[in-house]
């Protein structure tokens, strides 16, 4: 099958390639939820458009290392501000890729060149942190009970007093902080102060045990929170940094407090 698609690669080719690339800078979203920039360098983002590739191609052993991720795909490169961002995805419509870490804030060029063909330069802004959580098709957050590391369900919900880990993008620096491409397998906590409320609520920095990097997945932070008690049942959560919130609606997967020891 592999080769088969070379072939007909290789014979639509002189008509593809007179197609370039085609996207908008409304096409770009955070990766995590979909929701609109700006962006933190270190976040995965996500282009949506036409034309953006001819084949469909992640992560796999043959472009990967353990420590490093590739800057092409399947023929596809992104730039940012003339930097190459490291890739994780492509195929025709979508391209999932991490801001090069060494970005700075400011409004930059974003372009994709397919076998190169450049699609059209687009505005993106970045700041110093835009947290965003990953969330479930629902809208739940995606988390873990601390524990165990079993990922929290409406059948396993998280309790008022617990450790969970939930997961997030685009917290900004860290220190260390990794090299563009780099994949991470040490942690290091963000330098932005970090504040998190459910159901509105502050909760004290006492009970955020620990938010920064996810050893082993680039572009992926992690939150660990003491869940404060006495909840109601799927309270809304949100992370704050810098002046910028993750996206409201979010919600947390709870088991109200009965009132009994547990």
């Amino acid at each position: 099958m592999f080769r088969a698609w070379l072939v007909l690669a290789a014979v639509g080719v002189s008509a593809a390639r007179g197609a370039a690339p085609s996207y908008s800078s409304d096409g770009i979203v955070n990766a995590s939820d979909y929701a609109p920039g700006p962006f933190a360098p270190g976040s995965i983002v996500s282009i949506f458009g036409i034309d953006l590739s001819f084949g469909t191609l992640g992560l796999t052993a043959d472009n990967t290392t353990a420590r490093t991720l590739p800057n092409e795909l399947s023929n596809v490169r992104v730039y940012l501000n003339n930097s190459l961002a490291p890739l994780l995805f492509v195929c025709p419509t979508q391209i999932n890729f991490i801001v090069p870490s060494n970005l700075r804030p400011g409004t930059i060029p974003l372009r994709v060149v397919r076998q190169g063909i450049s699609g059209p330069e687009v505005g993106m802004t970045l700041v110093d942190a835009a947290p965003q959580l990953f969330k479930s098709k629902d809208g739940y957050v995606l988390a873990q009970h601390g524990g165990d590391y079993s990922i929290v369900t409406s059948d396993a919900p998280a309790r008022g007093g617990e450790v969970i880990v939930m997961y997030a993008t685009g917290l900004g620096r860290t220190q260390p902080y990794p090299a563009p491409s780099e994949i991470p397998n040490y942690p290091g906590k963000v330098v932005s102060e970090l504040k998190l409320t459910i159901a509105g609520l502050a909760v004290g920095p006492e009970r955020i045990w620990y938010a920064g990097l996810s050893p082993g997945m680039a572009g992926v932070y992690q939150i660990n929170v003491q869940v404060p008690d006495n909840l109601d049942a799927n309270p809304e959560i949100r992370v704050s940094m810098a002046g910028q919130s993750s996206a409201a609606g979010i919600k947390l997967r709870t088991q109200p407090d009965s009132g009994e020891p547990r």
